[in-house]
């Protein structure tokens, strides 16, 4: 998608991302994901250093301490009219491992740190919170280091509920399933943001029935294909013909 971008081999008027749902998606958050690795100081759990605490970091329980700030952490944002019942979610510890031996005090440690943003919601101002708070556990244990590294950063996106786009497609939507379908935003993140930021309206989650995305038991009503096809013939005909 970003290729095709780049090279302007988009020439469209608006794009539709497939996903299950039976609603029309206007938006969704965006994604921030890092990767947090705790280095301390190993030391002999029963060594005379360690019980007089004149030696050893542990890596574990520093890491963990900052995790247990974030799952507390409440960041502002602005709210939005399509994405009710939602906000910045901030899941520490996705994934967490850390410790070499079961009599050593544990000099490294890593999680994975999941933050869902609303869409106006700028990463760098959620990362400088989280900096300040690796920093303030970096100061509370002298001799700790703590890295962070980001490995994705899609930001939140949406169309205006009112957009043509939208309305065309709840009308259609509604004309060949007989039933109305909401405008609303999406809690996961998905490439859709790219083509809003470059320009294409688009509705970023829009398709058959469906549930339990990525797990293995995902499912998708067949019945619904057919009558997802001919919504998606309905909106670009109208469309493409505004």
């Amino acid at each position: 998608m970003r290729y095709l971008l780049n090279q302007n081999l988009l020439p469209v008027q608006a794009a539709i991302y497939t996903y299950t749902s039976d609603t029309v998606c206007v938006g969704h958050r965006g994604l921030l994901r890092l990767e947090l690795t705790s280095r301390g100081q190993s030391i002999h759990t029963g060594s005379p250093e360690w019980s007089q605490n004149k030696g050893g970091i542990n890596a574990v329980t520093a890491l963990a301490s900052i995790l247990i700030k974030l799952e507390k952490l409440r960041l502002p944002y602005t709210e939005h009219p399509a994405f009710k019942g939602l906000n910045c979610t901030i899941t520490p510890g996705t994934i967490f491992e850390g410790g070499e031996w079961q009599g050593m005090v544990p000099s490294l440690a890593k999680a994975t740190v999941d933050i869902r943003m609303m869409p106006g919601q700028e990463s760098k101002n959620v990362l400088s919170v989280i900096n300040r708070i690796i920093k303030e556990e970096e100061e509370f244990r002298p001799g700790l280091k703590v890295d962070s590294t980001v490995t994705i950063n899609l930001p939140g996106a949406a169309i205006p509920l009112d957009h043509h786009l939208v309305l065309t497609a709840q009308r259609i939507a509604r004309s060949i399933s007989g039933h109305e379908w909401p405008a609303m935003g999406a809690g996961p993140a998905n490439e859709g943001y790219m083509l809003i930021e470059a320009g294409i309206p688009t509705l970023c989650g829009f398709g058959a029935t469906g549930g339990n995305p990525h797990a293995p038991d995902e499912w998708v009503e067949i019945a619904s294909l057919s009558r997802t096809m001919a919504i998606y013939a309905g909106i670009m005909q109208e469309y493409l013909h505004q």
